[in-house]
């Protein structure tokens, strides 16, 4: 089965961004892993403040549609700052 190139580019994309989370998360200074998991963080509050409200909804459904977004956007932050701490784990073990 062929790939097309738009999915090629976007698998490469995300491992790009996992393999500079790793980078990031292995360097010296161990702040520099957390500008993506807060980059990705700052993302998911704009997408909750970006909610269309109609004027239907009730306000159970607009605090279930709000907390929908903000947990699947916040799905990428969940994984980098998994990254994040597997390697600042494996970071103090090598330094002490």
């Amino acid at each position: 089965m062929i790939f097309p190139v738009n999915t090629l580019v976007f698998i490469l994309f995300l491992a790009g961004i996992i393999l500079l989370q790793i980078f990031l998360s292995k360097g010296g200074y161990k702040q520099l892993g957390l500008i993506l998991p807060g980059f990705t963080f700052l993302l998911s509050i704009i997408a909750v403040l970006n909610v269309v409200v109609l004027p239907d909804d009730s306000i159970a459904e607009r605090i279930i549609q709000v907390i929908l977004i903000f947990l699947v956007w916040n799905i990428s932050t969940i994984i980098l700052l998994g990254i994040y701490f597997a390697c600042g784990n494996s970071f103090k073990r090598t330094k002490s």
